[in-house]
């Protein structure tokens, strides 16, 4: 069985399906990074870049409009950037409350 079918015989969340979505679309993101704008520049289509996981559609430009208040740049790793935007997007409504 290859890894790709394991984890989809794994159920994940919403959360954790975006946040699968947004660390492939942002791997190419040279880190530190020091503000949104540097963000934009490493996405397929800019700020046009749409992230998609779970029934949930959202562009990169309205993550950064709604999710801004909860971000605290400069981010050292994908990993912490991920961390916050998830969280941002549960605070926001994203997902279901019992994420």
């Amino acid at each position: 069985m290859s890894e790709e079918s394991e984890a989809e015989d794994v159920e994940s969340t919403p959360a954790e399906l975006m946040r699968a979505e947004l660390a492939e679309k942002f791997a190419d993101t040279e880190f530190p990074v020091k503000n949104q704008m540097a963000f934009a520049t490493g996405l397929p289509n800019g700020p046009g870049t749409k992230f998609s996981a779970a029934g949930i559609e959202v562009t990169a430009m309205e993550l950064a409009a709604r999710g801004s208040s909860y971000l605290d740049f400069p981010y050292e790793t994908l990993d912490e950037f991920l961390d916050d935007s998830i969280e941002a997007m549960k605070e926001e409504g994203f997902f279901d409350d019992d994420e």
